[in-house]
């Protein structure tokens, strides 16, 4: 026993030597104050790291790439953050000489805080106060703390307990005795009687402040209502804020908050509630008037929408019944949360969790019969689905008091799928079933004849059956999005190194393992674990010792003997250590460190064994595959297994990144500042290469190199990262193989000699290439009269790709013209073609010549700066397609191309619109399809440096709204803020064709910096509203810009298909300083507006014009309650503020706030096809980004926020604008 205390005494010893943690706090975030980052595999691991960090006083970890540890100075509030642990260093506890005798429960004394401790023991919070200068008692509530100073009021705080310090008493020392001089002794004297004090009175306890439920409601704990702050007062108490309230004028609500010693926000109204740690809140009430009727048939969890009169707070139902009575019309209410909802008669019953309906009967009157419930048409719509929504997919809405209502809507509408009817009393018209959703309240149901029964999920092959509800935390090697659990298995064994998978039901996210350690229980999982590819074998254990270091992984298993297997499956382990603390943990290492005794451990050693040497004879290991189905572009590329374009093959770095460690992502607060300021380089010099983290798969990493203008590229699974080279120069000519296609051509391309791989002689090209297919090692060669040089990547690791790309067509456009695109380095032979010789010098002027000569084709030859048009033939009964972007190809009826290509057949082809897509440009080198008679066969183009072969893509559709049913109004502070935290929202408004889209910038998001850095973030918006267009071929993609004089000011206006842009361009510095200070716009520094009202005044100007006469306005801007960026906030609180002023607006316009930095690393919550094209967006935000700003990276700064749109606020419009 004596030994068991003196271990338990050491291991305290060392615990506060590295740094001890409290508890953790399951699901939370305390936001901001990062001051640094780890990677760890376990929440437990982080202790010890903020220990070692100076300054380090709590930290989060959060499940992405492996396990992070965010490092914090302070724990400053809780936040939910799904998956995240939270914890804070624990100091040493000071010794204790006094005592707290006395505890409160469910006590507080707001204010006179001096600060705060966290502690697992009430107890301990004692030694803190003792050890506090000035401390006269505490709080204790959640693990904190709190000390306090004497003096503060005694209130109620539900879970709180409050405990007075008792200093020791000190000793009475004992007297010194000076020894008496002699003297002559004095007269005695009788002494005066000595009088005793009085007793001390205890003070009768204070009692605890209650509320005037005659004057206020009952009072809700920790709930603000925000806004219609009409006045402040000091008050220790929430009850106390009650009186206030009742003498000042106009005032119908308040709000306590526990700062300054606590202070009433008096409010001229309780508009909705929101969550607000510590806020008590509390309405005034009327008085009860008179009753002589009554309201004898309660209908419970029943609503009447529409016909409302008004409203009061009581705190008790019976009291609504005055209230109508009272109330001139009145012949029902509806309670719910503490409301009376006074409505005339008529409306439809329906269902409503937790609100009560009761009908008025006036006195001598006789009791209504009950109005039966509606019933829903089986015939004509499905059963309802209670608590539903299928966000997205929006064509119309309508008002109907019941869902069963809504059937008939929905059938009417030719275009309806479904419906979603929310409490409110609206039907939510929909084309398509998206993702479902958890929505409270809300019914949704389909249309029988025009929703297809869902096919059943894919049958699992390669996979056992799936576990529901388990987690298997840890070991994430990718993730992919999928609607059902099945899908996954698909992506899991096709993904090197996976191990299982688990399907997440809310988000659709399928996370694929490398090892499926130990399960926890997490309900709305799915979950399968893949049988073992190996029968490990491993070395007898060493007991009892460890080998610190070296980890690469960690499972969790009962027993030692099952580590075996998983070092196996981690291509880096080659020894293993099981402990059994946590219930048995495997820790995986890549080699053995120096030993250490641990009682119970136990070590093994897997030795692996070496690959068989490749045969130079063997089939070449190169793999094709496409990326993006339609509408997406479809990009073909090519790519070795286990291979890498990276020569050092000791270390997986290259220059200053280790692509086989999670990529050193950004912090959130190095985010914040990249949204206002230039993004960092992403191109090291040294090695010509860029790095592009979070690349969810190889796919997604081809379209990463082609679009950036390069060809090779190196994807790391496990870490996600995409390597891009940049291999430039070179005279002969650089092909890489393309398995069942030609040879795919990559000019100015050269392949460093790292990788070269032998030569040969070859009479021509075609055998040049079928050599290089016969040799193992070669993935590229080169050609030059007749010598054919061999290329291929470095072996790598399991799950690392070595590939390339070649995306030989690019789409131009020139505002306010036309499109066209081009095909460099290829040509057609026209000896069988009418063509007309331009005097054109350039690609552009050559594609407007063909243009005005209403021509789609022209040929430029670089060398002689020589244009030539081309007539394409016609032909009756042929449907010849040139290739655009994918939903909208130029399409030339009864037209062929007779000669001049190469012509490939394309078999089991039924259909124009299906042999177009079988064209792949960066597959086969293919640029048309002709399709007659059920034949399709599509035309390639020779190679020939210097020459452009290009064609003309009329614009054939509309390039605006012309009678918009709905307009979506996005008011931001910054050019990407809608892309980045309302982009589900944005899908859907692009995805109408009868919305109208309205964009309004406030700043120019300059940065400070007079460059050009804010018109490269305006190009950006630009092509982002581009790629949307594109995506859905509702409208031409063209810019088109034109300026408009709104109260003065003339404003840049760019029309994009269904999207209209307006920039005000205030600098970022102008507009935060606009309360005070005058400001004008960049481009326009004459124009200035004198303050806030005068901006305010611009945008509901411009909101007015754009919505005026359409019947469903929605404006969608950002929260500004909780202030995350100041020009945020500013941006949401000019659209509220000028809302609420315009009695226009306030009927008609519908409005939504949006978190932004607060929740953009929260759990992704969009879904596909949203969730995807959101991807594709920003990617083409960034490319044109770092068109103007070369080696600038907008997709480093933020790929990490993608996925995420948290609603803050919404505030119901309706009626026409």
């Amino acid at each position: 026993m004596r030994t068991a205390a003196l271990v338990s005494y050491l291991g305290l010893l060392v615990a506060l030597a590295r740094g001890a943690c409290s508890p953790f706090d399951e699901n939370t975030d305390y936001p901001g104050n990062d001051i640094g980052t780890t990677a760890q595999a376990t929440a437990q691991a982080c202790c010890a790291d903020c220990a070692k960090l100076p300054g380090c006083k709590a930290y989060v970890w959060v499940p992405r790439n492996g396990g992070v540890c965010l490092l914090k100075s302070a724990a400053d509030g809780k936040y939910p953050a799904a998956g995240a642990r939270a914890a804070t260093m624990i100091a040493p506890v000071p010794p204790l000489t006094g005592s707290c005798p006395s505890p409160e429960a469910n006590t507080d004394y707001p204010g006179n805080d001096l600060g705060r401790t966290q502690r697992s023991s009430m107890d301990q919070c004692c030694n803190d106060c003792e050890a506090t200068k000035g401390c006269a008692r505490f709080v204790y509530y959640n693990g904190d703390c709190i000390l306090k100073k004497a003096g503060g009021s005694k209130s109620k705080y539900p879970g709180a307990t409050a405990v007075s310090f008792v200093p020791k008493a000190p000793a009475t020392p004992a007297p010194i005795v000076t020894p008496a001089p002699v003297v002559t002794p004095a007269p005695v004297v009788t002494p005066a009687p000595v009088v005793t004090p009085a007793p001390v009175v205890t003070p009768a306890p204070v009692p605890a402040p209650t509320q005037d439920t005659k004057k206020c409601s009952t009072i809700e704990d920790n709930i603000d209502y925000p806004g219609n702050d009409i006045g402040t007062t000091a008050q220790a108490t929430a009850q106390a804020c009650c009186a206030d309230c009742a003498k000042l004028t106009g005032c119908k609500a308040y709000v306590w908050v526990p700062r300054d010693g606590g202070v009433c926000l008096l409010k001229s109204a309780a508009d909705g509630k929101y969550p607000a740690a510590g806020a008590k809140a509390a309405t005034m009430l009327a008085t009860v008037p008179p009753l002589t009727g009554s309201c004898p048939s309660p209908e419970a969890n029943t609503d009447y929408p529409g016909n409302d009169l008004g409203r009061t707070q009581r705190s008790s139902m019976d009291q609504c019944c005055n209230d109508c009575e009272a109330t001139k019309g009145c012949a029902r209410f509806v309670y719910f949360n503490g409301e009376c909802i006074l409505k005339s008669a008529g409306g439809t019953k329906s269902t409503y969790p937790g609100a009560t309906a009761v009908s008025f009967v006036p006195k001598n009157s006789v009791t209504p019969a009950p109005v039966p419930a509606p019933t829903q048409d089986t015939t004509k719509c499905s059963s309802i689905e209670e608590d539903t929504d299928y966000p997205g997919n929006d064509i119309g809405t309508t008002t109907q008091a019941t869902a069963e209502a809504c059937c008939a809507d929905c059938v009417a509408n030719p275009n309806c799928k479904l419906y979603v009817w929310a409490p409110r009393g609206v039907c939510i018209l929909k084309s398509a079933k998206g993702g479902r959703a958890i929505s409270p309240g809300a019914r949704a149901a389909t249309v029988r004849d025009r929703l297809p029964t869902p096919p059943p999920p894919p049958s699992m092959v390669g996979c056992p059956a799936l576990t529901d509800g388990v987690d298997y935390p840890g070991n994430d090697l990718t993730v992919t999005y999928r609607s059902a659990a099945e899908y996954c298995c698909a992506d899991c064994t096709a993904t090197p190194n996976c191990r299982g998978f688990v399907w997440n039901e809310a988000t659709g996210e399928c996370r694929l393992k490398t090892l499926m350690g130990g399960s926890v229980r997490a309900p709305g999982n799915r979950a399968s674990v893949l049988p073992r590819t190996t029968t490990a074998t491993c070395s007898q254990f060493e007991s009892n010792v460890d080998y610190p270091g070296n980890d690469v992984a960690q499972t969790y298993r009962a027993s030692a003997d099952a580590c075996c297997a998983d070092c196996a499956d981690v291509p880096e382990c080659t020894v293993y250590v099981w402990s059994s603390e946590n219930g048995g943990v495997c820790y995986l290492k890549s080699v053995k460190g120096e030993a250490t005794p641990y009682p119970g451990a136990k070590a093994g050693v897997y030795t692996r064994k070496a690959p068989p040497p490749l045969n130079p004879s063997d089939a070449s290991p190169v793999q094709a595959a496409v990326y993006g189905s339609h509408p997406a572009p479809a990009v073909a590329f090519a790519f070795v297994p286990k291979a890498q374009w990276i020569s050092r093959l000791e270390s997986g770095d290259i220059g200053a990144i280790d692509i086989f460690a999670p990529f050193p992502l950004p912090s959130p607060e190095e985010m914040v500042k990249a949204h206002s300021a230039k993004p960092k380089p992403l191109l090291e010099a040294a090695t010509n290469t860029l790095y592009f983290p979070l690349a969810q798969s190889v796919g997604e990493c081809a379209v990463m190199t082609s679009s950036s203008g390069y060809h090779y590229f190196t994807y790391v699974a496990a870490t996600q990262i995409c390597v891009v080279h940049e291999f430039t120069g070179g005279d002969a000519s650089t092909y890489g193989l393309m398995p069942a296609q030609a040879p795919v051509p990559m000019p100015d391309v050269a392949v460093p000699q790292d990788f070269a791989r032998g030569s040969t002689t070859a009479p021509t090209l075609a055998a040049c290439a079928a050599a290089c297919e016969k040799q193992v090692s070669c993935a590229s060669f080169t050609y030059s009269g007749t010598a054919c040089s061999f290329y291929g990547p470095a072996p790598s690791r399991d799950g690392v790709v070595a590939g390339w790309v070649a995306e030989p067509i690019e789409w131009n456009e020139v505002p306010n013209e036309m499109q066209y695109l081009t095909m460099a380095n290829r040509k057609m032979d026209l000896s069988g073609y009418s063509t007309t010789a331009s005097s054109a010098t350039t690609i552009l002027a050559c594609a407007k010549a063909a243009l005005q000569g209403k021509l789609a084709l022209f040929s430029f030859d670089g060398s002689t700066k020589k244009c030539t048009l081309v007539a394409v033939p016609t032909k009756a009964s042929t449907t010849l397609q040139l290739v655009n972007y994918p939903a909208t190809p130029v399409l030339l009826a009864d037209s062929r191309l007779p000669s001049g290509t190469t012509v490939v057949a394309v078999p089991s082809v039924t259909t124009a619109a299906d042999c177009h897509r079988a064209c792949v440009p960066s597959a086969s080198g293919c640029f048309a399809s002709e399709f007659a008679g059920n034949t399709c066969t599509h035309h390639v183009p020779a190679f020939a440096k210097g020459n452009t072969l290009g064609w003309v893509a009329p614009v054939m559709l509309p390039t605006a709204v012309k009678a918009p049913s709905a307009v979506h109004f996005y008011v931001n502070a910054h050019q990407d803020d809608h892309e980045l935290f309302m982009s589900a929202n944005l899908y859907d408004s692009f995805a109408s064709q009868s919305t109208k889209i309205v964009m309004i910038y406030l700043s120019a998001g300059d940065a400070g910096n007079t460059n050009g850095w804010y018109q490269a973030r305006e190009s950006g918006t630009l092509a982002s509203a581009q790629s949307f267009v594109k995506r859905f071929g509702l409208y031409s993609p063209v810019r088109s810009t034109s300026t408009a004089t709104v109260l003065g000011h003339t404003i840049t206006k760019v029309t994009v298909g269904n999207a209209v842009h307006y920039f005000l361009r205030l600098s970022e510095d102008a507009m935060t300083r606009l309360p005070s200070t005058p400001a004008a716009p960049i481009d326009r520094p004459t124009e200035r507006y004198a303050n806030v009202a005068a901006l305010q005044a611009v945008v509901v100007s411009l909101m007015k014009d754009e919505a005026r006469g359409i019947g469903n306005a929605v404006v969608n801007s950002q929260q500004f309650k909780e202030v995350d960026h100041v020009l945020h906030a500013m941006a949401g609180q000019i659209v509220f503020d000028g809302v609420a002023a315009d009695a226009t607006l306030k009927k008609c316009l519908t409005q939504n706030y949006y978190w932004g930095y607060q929740r953009w690393l929260d759990t992704v919550n969009m879904k596909d096809p949203a969730l995807g094209t959101q991807r594709t967006m920003w990617w083409a935000l960034n490319r044109a980004v770092v068109k103007q700003y070369p080696d600038q990276s907008p997709w480093y700064d933020h790929c990490q926020a993608l996925g995420r749109q948290y609603l803050a606020l919404t505030v119901p419009g309706a009626g026409t604008c």
